[in-house]
């Protein structure tokens, strides 16, 4: 077959891995990695590292490419780094069956920054659930192995707060005291998992402390804030967006942008429209596309009055 060929090419060339060869793998099938699977284990480790990598670089790249099952069988390797980005290159997958080797390698893995992944890889299956879009019974079995993770004062503090990210959509009375808790922490990456997880749960009880973010001495703190305002899309918002586009942050900036136009309405698009005379060669397009994009969600039929 042409995958066995490409994968023995591939194996033969450790020092040359051709992007034909690996696009050849593409779209294959359990049946036909499993005759491969003994010869992906022979492969030296840092080749295996190199062989995902692009694999994920070349699937981000072009959306027809598809190499799930190659990923799903490197969530089970012998390394922690080729584990940790199989779970990462498997992120758009909504294949149910994913679910319970990722709560296992939240559950299990000794590695912290695998169960890390495995904990954001949850994240888009507690948003399906949230959504109704997940059976019951893989969405309280997802839910209840965070909210036991999270109830652990020992966890590692990585893998503590990217469950909350993930568990932050079901937005319980559990999941505000965590977020409460993890907003007054002295780690900083726990508080900015604190504010990211706010505009997680879709609730505007959180725009108070938002609008305090907006103003931290911690660039991730005001980034993060930016986002989850788009989030909850309240109006409220919007003077502190707009200062915020007066950043000196580009990604501050260009998140403060994208929320307004999340926020949509006249006075996001208002507001826009006054920074349309910044003179900076990325805000420019990014605030014109927003703008046009508001102009299309309402005026669907490209009406002008």
């Amino acid at each position: 077959m042409e995958s066995d060929s490409s994968f023995e090419h591939i194996l033969s060339n450790t020092n040359k891995i051709k992007y034909s060869d690996l696009a050849k793998l593409s779209g294959i099938t359990a049946e036909v990695f499993s005759s491969l699977s003994n010869a992906w284990a022979t492969v030296p480790v840092e080749q295996r590292r190199t062989i995902i990598e692009r694999m994920i670089n070349m699937a981000e790249a072009n959306i027809e490419l598809d190499f799930t099952m190659v990923l799903k069988h490197s969530l089970k390797d012998t390394d922690p780094k080729v584990r940790s980005m199989a779970v990462n290159g498997l992120w758009e997958c909504g294949d149910r069956a994913i679910i319970k080797p990722l709560i296992t390698l939240l559950s299990v893995d000794p590695h912290k920054d695998v169960r890390a992944s495995a904990a954001t890889a949850l994240g888009k299956f507690c948003i399906l659930a949230q959504d109704g879009k997940l059976l019951t019974k893989d969405s309280n079995e997802i839910r209840q192995v965070l909210l036991e993770l999270l109830e652990n004062k020992t966890e590692e503090p990585e893998v503590w707060r990217r469950a909350l990210e993930a568990a932050a959509v079901f937005d319980t009375s559990e999941i505000s005291k965590l977020i409460y808790q993890a907003y007054g922490s002295k780690r900083l990456n726990v508080r900015v998992s604190a504010v990211f997880a706010m505009g997680k749960t879709a609730d505007r009880k959180w725009l108070s402390l938002l609008m305090e973010a907006v103003s931290d001495e911690e660039p991730a703190m005001r980034y993060e804030a930016a986002v989850s305002m788009g989030e909850l899309a309240e109006d409220a918002s919007i003077p502190y967006l707009s200062e915020l586009i007066n950043n000196d942050d580009t990604e501050i900036q260009l998140a403060s942008i994208k929320a307004l136009s999340l926020i949509d309405g006249p006075a996001a698009k208002s507001t826009l429209q006054k920074h349309l005379s910044a003179n900076d060669e990325i805000l420019m397009p990014a605030i014109q596309s927003a703008i046009s994009d508001m102009s299309v969600e309402g005026d669907p039929f490209g009406f002008r009055l």
